[in-house]
């Protein structure tokens, strides 16, 4: 029989419903449909070769059957029904917008005028620079500084007209989630080795370019409704989402919603006004990895020393590599290894998470070197004695809203060795303890302690501590104090205020008192915007027993960010203006932008000079003469929405969609295009073949346009953006016709009449 179905009070519509011997069934699309679980033991009743599912083999199953309305009200337990995702739909793998070839000359140049009360003026000029090409290729980068003085230095000539630092080739893979790269660039560290400069390959996984991959175990959290509700998720008493749901269970578990974690609260209100709260701790942590994925990088060329200075070469060839894997979203294994002629260092570790939010993490390792030891040992190289060294990481990280503690203890022998680093620059003992605890109603505390043991330089130790709470519920008060045992023994407190006086307005106070005497100073400030944006900043105070003065300002925009920093005490007075941005050659074009370290859009909209571009709700450039902009700052292989802006587009013009989104690579450039139809707005009046008024609902369009407008009353038509000359196919089935225009030039008004005007075949 057919039956209008109600379950669990909502409304499904009409449904196919069997009955015998007083038992209801339906066919197992229909629980599909109903979002039903198939139970797993009922037996099939076979009707008209047919299967179909007894509805008393659905937990909590009760139905009332109405005849006379021909209605079946069925209520079931929550549990019945499949379980419901939300949100998991927010994250998606994005595909990369296509490249157009760029390039760019990032540059931040700063100008600096110094003016002692005795002795010659100085002036210097020096810049950071990073000129750079992209395409589908890739990104080539090559980075130097230089610097050129003006007036007398005692200390020596400053002039530096080219010193290299870095020289590389990028290429991302986005669908395998690799990054190569050939040239200067930085290796991988892990738990027990460090990062080295070099000069060579380096093949790694890379999971910024597929956004949509969340590496850290995702922490899931749901709940289970019996009618449909709204399901509200707050972190850190932070609303997040709001979602509506079904009748049943239903899980969240998008990463991009939990970010580092905290404490996470569900709140459920179904369709009569019954509440459920659901509170738990959800903490991610960068040691694990979720089950299943790896992470890697392998290196080989050559170790860099004293980059950016004097004595900056190459020397020792070497490989190394790292690799991880989560094995469970519990466990985290790591292991990784380096060579050179003389050295060669293997280690392995784990992660594990023992309870929520606690994670312990440790890692042994072994080198074997060749005369590194003595570097007055005649056999230093190849040729010297061999000697073996261990070293061993231990900690825990333990972190909960209001409490979070980390400990880490190294120890090493004197005869382990890590790739790039000295002998003798290696401690023998490392130990680091930092601990955090928040509280609502007396304020935030925090301590930390590190120890460092050095051959031959013996044991330094530092002790910080600190805390801060609220004043008023509008300022903000903080304490510090310092203490260092171990060649220099010095102590140290400070006390800062801050009060926020207006919107963008924040007057600040700090004073530090050490061994030596006191510093003091007092700061007013002012900034505004975001992507684009300007502030001002004053400081008084006293520093090393001399009273100064300080004013700074800045501007961020679309083509760049401009400061000037003044700075007067009793010995001299400084300057400086900077600027930090780039000059960009993209699409034909050139021009300043704000420096390129993301992704880049070339903008293009034909005939809208002078209207905006918008970035994150912000305006960050206006369209040229060609209709066109750059803008840099854009989230590498992630989505950005780019908007034009309504109120500049002219009457005349038609804009088919206000809004596009691109998806640019890493210092890559793609095109954001809006599709427009400019011209004049005319009100036709047609008149057809036999001379009458076109009929009200005929299709008419301007020939080389796809779009069709439609008469109304009269024979007139109104049709947007109308070019000044050309021709008015009426797409009459019966009897179409063309019909020539031109628009009368003493006439320049943005809306024009004209007609009546003749079909013609």
């Amino acid at each position: 029989m057919p039956l209008d179905i109600q379950l669990n009070g909502v409304a499904l519509g009409v449904w196919v419903v069997l009955q015998r011997d007083g038992a209801f069934f339906v066919q197992p699309e229909t629980l599909n449909a109903w979002r039903l679980k198939q139970p797993s033991e009922a037996a099939l009743l076979i009707f008209r070769n047919s299967s179909w599912v007894p509805l008393g083999s659905v937990p909590g199953f009760f139905a009332e059957v109405d005849d006379l309305r021909q209605a079946m009200l069925i209520t079931v337990d929550s549990q019945a029904f499949a379980i419901t995702s939300v949100g998991r739909g927010a994250v998606g793998d994005v595909g990369p917008s296509p490249v157009v070839p760029m390039a760019f000359l990032n540059s931040d140049v700063s100008l600096d005028l110094a003016s002692p009360r005795v002795g010659p003026e100085q002036q210097i000029l020096g810049g950071l620079f990073e000129a750079g090409v992209s395409g589908r290729w890739g990104v080539l980068t090559n980075s130097f500084f230089s610097r050129q003085g003006f007036g007398s230095f005692p200390d020596g000539d400053v002039n530096l007209a080219y010193q290299r630092l870095e020289t590389r080739l990028t290429i991302d893979i986005p669908e395998f989630q690799l990054t190569a790269r050939v040239g200067d660039s930085l290796s991988r560290g892990g738990l027990i080795n460090r990062p080295v400069f070099f000069y060579g390959f380096q093949l790694g996984r890379n999971y910024a370019l597929t956004p949509s991959i969340f590496t850290q175990p995702v922490p899931v959290i749901g709940g289970s409704a019996a009618a449909a509700s709204t399901v509200e998720l707050y972190i850190n008493d932070a609303l997040r989402r709001s979602s509506q749901v079904p009748p049943g269970p239903f899980t969240i578990d998008n990463p991009a919603l939990f970010g580092p974690g905290g404490e996470v609260r569900l709140v459920v209100r179904d369709v009569l006004g019954r509440e459920t709260v659901i509170t738990r701790q959800a903490f991610s942590n960068n040691l694990l990895l979720r089950a299943g994925l790896d992470d890697f990088s392998l290196e080989a060329g050559a170790l860099r020393e004293g980059i950016g200075g004097p004595d900056d070469q190459y020397t020792d060839g070497f490989v190394s590599g790292v690799y991880r894997r989560g094995l469970t979203d519990a466990l985290t294994l790591e292991a990784n290894t380096s060579a050179t002629r003389s050295l060669r260092m293997l280690g392995a570790g784990l992660a594990y998470e023992l309870h929520p939010g606690l994670v312990a993490f440790g890692s042994a390792a072994g080198s074997q070197a060749q005369g590194l030891l003595d570097p007055a040992d005649p056999g230093l190289g190849v040729g010297g004695p061999r000697t073996f060294g261990a070293a061993t990481v231990l900690g825990a990280e333990y972190q909960r809203r209001r409490f979070g503690v980390t400990l880490q203890q190294t120890q090493r022998d004197e005869r382990f060795q890590l790739l790039g680093l000295a002998p003798g620059l290696l401690a023998t003992e490392e130990t680091q303890i930092n601990a955090r605890l928040n509280t609502e109603s007396v304020g935030n505390f925090g301590v930390s302690l590190a120890s460092l043991d050095l051959p031959g330089s013996g044991r330094t130790r530092s002790l910080v501590g600190s805390y801060s709470t609220s004043v008023l519920d509008v300022a903000s008060v903080a304490f510090t104090a310092v203490q260092t045992r171990g060649g220099v023994d010095s102590e140290a407190f400070s006390v800062s205020l801050v009060v926020p006086l207006s919107r963008g307005l924040v007057s600040s106070a700090t004073a530090t008192r050490r061994e030596g005497g006191t510093d003091a100073l007092a700061s007013l400030s002012y900034a505004e915007g975001g992507v684009v944006g300007q502030g001002i900043r004053a400081i008084a105070g006293v520093q090393s027993e001399t009273d100064f003065q300080e004013l700074s300002a800045f501007r961020n925009g679309s083509t760049g960010g401009y400061s000037v920093d003044i700075r007067r005490d009793e010995r001299r007075t400084f300057s400086r203006l900077g600027y930090r941005g780039a000059v960009v050659a993209l699409g034909g074009k050139v021009g300043l932008t704000r420096s390129i370290t993301g992704g880049v859009a070339l903008v293009e909209a034909k005939g809208l000079e002078g209207v905006g571009v918008l970035l994150q709700g912000q305006e960050v450039a206006k369209l040229d003469a060609d209709g066109q902009a750059i803008v840099a700052g854009l989230g590498p292989y992630r989505e950005n929405p780019i908007r034009l802006e309504a109120a500049d587009i002219p009457i005349n013009a038609e804009v088919k969609n206000l809004e596009t989104v691109v998806v640019p690579g890493i210092r890559s450039a793609s095109v954001a295009s809006f599709a427009v139809r400019s011209g004049r707005a005319v009100v036709f009046q047609l008149l057809g073949i036999d001379g009458m008024p076109l009929s009200a609902g005929t299709p008419v369009a301007v020939e080389g346009d796809r779009e069709s407008f439609f008469v109304a009353r009269r024979g007139e038509v109104f049709i947007s953006s109308v070019p000044d000359r050309g021709v008015l196919a009426i797409q009459d089935r019966e009897r179409p016709c063309r019909v020539p225009y031109e628009l009368p030039a003493d006439n320049v008004k943005a809306f024009v009449r004209v007609g009546p005007l003749s079909c013609s075949r």
